[in-house]
């Protein structure tokens, strides 16, 4: 994908729509990454919306593969994933980071629905997930995004599962509000919990380096919002093999990563800026 040397960082745009064409790679009733329970109306009050300003992105260091102690809970399991780097693939700094922002995708960008009603929660966890669908190709991000949606609304959820959405490219997309109830179909209450995806089945493949980069750096930034370090893959808080062998082999790596993030704001992007990038991610 093409990649931006700058961004602008507007106040965004509100509201969903659907106007990005749709390829349907994977049939929907394989969109099954899932989660449980809505009902009051919440907004998007952690995400910054910003006046203009510009800035210049610099590249971040890639997450160390090395293991270091955290006060956090995570999981180290043995992957036989195999490397593979798909055709729009990058393994250099996460697209989303700008100085000490992460800008956002919003949700009109990428063609997002209207949600149904939401419950409240205040956050004092991090649970990491992964969407268990193959993915190697970023061009499909934004119609993946969609297609996971719409199979998470026919279960009479309000809205997709998650709260923050990262393609391959380490772009962050914004899901359900930040401050809403996650939805699961395993056994755990999502109250309490941050959700953050990474597209991909890191049972069958693993996660790119820019993703990852992008996944410690939303770490980052819950950890300091929410003054939380209780940080888990899904499966160490419900029967599930997510986020992955090879999500989850990594995941004290991402917490270590996630240390240069820290105070980091999080923040949602134009509507002429996103529109433009998520037309780079499919072209």
């Amino acid at each position: 994908m093409g990649r931006r040397r700058f961004l602008v960082v507007l106040a965004a745009a509100a509201g969903a729509g659907g106007f990005w064409f749709v390829r349907r790679d994977v049939p929907e009733s394989q969109l099954a990454a899932a989660e449980s329970d809505g009902s009051a109306s919440v907004t998007r009050s952690t995400i910054t919306e910003r006046p203009s300003t510009s800035a210049t992105s610099s590249p971040a260091p890639t997450v160390e593969s090395t293991s270091t102690t955290s006060s956090s809970t995570t999981t180290s399991t043995t992957t036989s994933t195999t490397t593979t780097v798909g055709p729009h693939d990058t393994n250099l700094a996460a697209a989303a980071l700008v100085g000490t922002t992460i800008q956002v995708i919003p949700r009109a960008a990428w063609g997002a629905s209207a949600p149904g009603v939401f419950t409240s929660h205040a956050i004092d966890r991090i649970t990491l997930h992964h969407s268990a669908v193959g993915f190697l190709d970023n061009r499909l991000a934004p119609a993946r995004f969609r297609q996971h949606q719409n199979y998470h609304q026919s279960l009479g959820w309000p809205d997709i599962a998650y709260h923050l959405l990262i393609d391959r490219a380490g772009n962050v997309f914004e899901g359900r509000p930040i401050d809403a109830v996650g939805d699961t179909g395993t056994n755990y209450d999502p109250t309490g919990h941050f959700v953050p995806m990474c597209e991909g089945n890191f049972d069958e493949h693993e996660p790119a380096a820019a993703q990852l980069e992008a996944l410690a750096a939303v770490v980052g930034w819950a950890r300091s919002r929410f003054g939380t370090n209780e940080i888990a893959g899904h499966r160490d808080v419900a029967s599930t093999a997510c986020p992955g062998d090879a999500l989850a082999s990594r995941i004290g790596d991402v917490v270590a990563s996630s240390d240069r993030y820290l105070g980091f704001d999080l923040v949602l992007m134009s509507a002429e800026e996103a529109a433009q990038l998520v037309a780079e991610i499919e072209a």
